[in-house]
């Protein structure tokens, strides 16, 4: 049995289909750190890329939700028990892993709390059911402006971890003696995105709740997307990892 981590996918699945899989089995794991972008709608292109994962992959897919993820459809696929929380299952071997809660994987203790803020959405946040939404893009674009989001379609207010999930994930620590195995999130905690991007991303609510997690809890490593980058680093004696395209095995 083996377990891999990757970065953000955005609907884009060929990295997940690495030649270093080809020996693998369903009793092996690819964790995606957010971002997966397979669910969106009831799209008959949705449906059959996401049978063709579930037949091509030859491990099980765990995915964390990011930023970029269709909510409103996600909320249509049931709550299950699965290792010691709740998931989801898209597939049978494609399985969202929901918010705040630890599961066991071959006898390790993985946190998960997916979620963060967009921030490409400098040039404007909009209505679908705007009646002038698409003068408004039209004018957005012919000044060159591309960091806008539709509320509804590809923005929503779920992208944040409610309370109830920050203290669902708090108590699910508590629960461990505020100790875990591995940490799998999609933002980072803010001393460790200003550590690697020298302070270019703001602090918001969720990277200072994971701010309070990384000087509390002890844990092997913590693994993250969402920024784009592949970056390995260490900060104050606890061991970070950002993904994006690189996939990192650690089991």
């Amino acid at each position: 049995m083996a377990i891999y981590l990757t970065g953000d996918c955005h609907g884009d699945f060929n990295r997940l289909l690495d030649p270093r899989f080809s020996e693998s089995d369903k009793n092996d794991y690819l964790i995606v750190c957010g971002d997966f972008g397979g669910v969106w709608s009831e799209s008959q292109w949705e449906e059959q890329m996401l049978d063709r994962l579930e037949k091509e992959l030859p491990y099980t897919l765990l995915w964390v939700d990011g930023n970029h993820e269709g909510f409103d459809h996600l909320k249509s696929y049931k709550e299950e028990p699965w290792n010691g929380g709740l998931v989801q299952f898209i597939r049978p071997h494609v399985i969202h892993l929901m918010r705040g809660f630890t599961y066991t994987i071959e006898k390790q203790r993985f946190w998960v709390m997916g979620g963060a803020i967009s921030i490409d959405i400098t040039d404007g946040l909009f209505d679908k059911e705007d009646p002038l939404l698409k003068e408004k893009i039209l004018d957005l674009k012919k000044q060159g402006k591309n960091y806008y989001r539709i509320r509804g379609i590809n923005w929503f207010p779920e992208e944040m971890p409610s309370e109830e999930e920050q203290e669902r994930g708090m108590e699910s620590l508590r629960k461990n003696g505020m100790e875990t195995d591995y940490i799998i999130t999609h933002a980072a905690p803010t001393m460790v995105s200003n550590y690697f991007s020298a302070w270019r991303f703001k602090a918001d609510e969720l990277t200072d709740y994971f701010e309070k997690i990384r000087k509390e809890v002890q844990f092997k490593r913590w693994f993250c997307g969402h920024y784009h980058v592949d970056e390995e680093m260490v900060v104050e004696g606890k061991n970070f990892q950002i993904l994006y395209n690189k996939i990192e095995r650690i089991y």
